[in-house]
């Protein structure tokens, strides 16, 4: 998956790699929101076998309750999609502005007269 990644990120044009960036970072947060409730159930199961849950496992290193450690982390997806999707980047526009001002200094460079020392009345 990490090798189509790359081949998209340096063959596609901007505007689809931010399309891609934004359904990558969307299906990710949302995914962490969905699979929460995973946290707060007392087990899961790996190989259909019955195992504690990643916040029984941080409960019991770090201390406090496993439902304190799957509130945590469900709150940090909610801020995250949130952040995510009310702060996204656009690089589109990022790139017009970054073109914009290299020309504005184009235009500033020319239209700067180039004094030579030859012309010095002493």
């Amino acid at each position: 998956m990490a090798i189509v990644l790359i081949i998209c990120a340096w063959k596609l044009r901007a505007r689809e790699v931010g399309y891609l960036y934004s359904f990558l970072a969307a299906t990710c947060s949302f995914n962490a929101v969905d699979n929460i409730s995973e946290l707060f159930k007392g087990e899961g199961y790996v190989n259909g076998q019955p195992t504690e849950g990643d916040a029984h496992t941080v409960a019991e290193y770090w201390g406090g309750h496993h439902i304190v450690w799957a509130a945590y982390w469900f709150i940090f997806a909610l801020v995250c999609s949130g952040v995510g999707l009310l702060f996204a980047f656009d690089g589109i526009v990022y790139k017009q502005h970054q073109k914009h001002q290299k020309l504005e200094e184009k235009e500033k460079q020319l239209s700067t007269p180039v004094i030579d020392s030859s012309d010095l009345v002493v």
